[in-house]
């Protein structure tokens, strides 16, 4: 499985939590698929602790993801 970033839209945060709206893209062999991602994480000390992830295109990420 190969996982890339390929855009970050914006990034918003505090001291407590980061939102990253990011473009993805997953590929195994010859699939590939693409989409929209919202990241939401956590940060306590300076560090994520907890992370949730929300893609708008999951049927096809699981397509290709098997």
């Amino acid at each position: 499985m190969r996982t890339s970033v390929d855009e970050i839209h914006d990034v918003v945060g505090n001291d407590e939590h980061v939102v990253a709206l990011v473009k993805i893209t997953v590929t195994s062999g010859d699939a590939a698929a693409s989409a929209g991602s919202v990241w939401v994480m956590h940060v306590k000390d300076g560090m994520v602790h907890e992370f949730w992830g929300m893609n708008d295109n999951q049927a096809e990420i699981d397509r290709v993801l098997g």
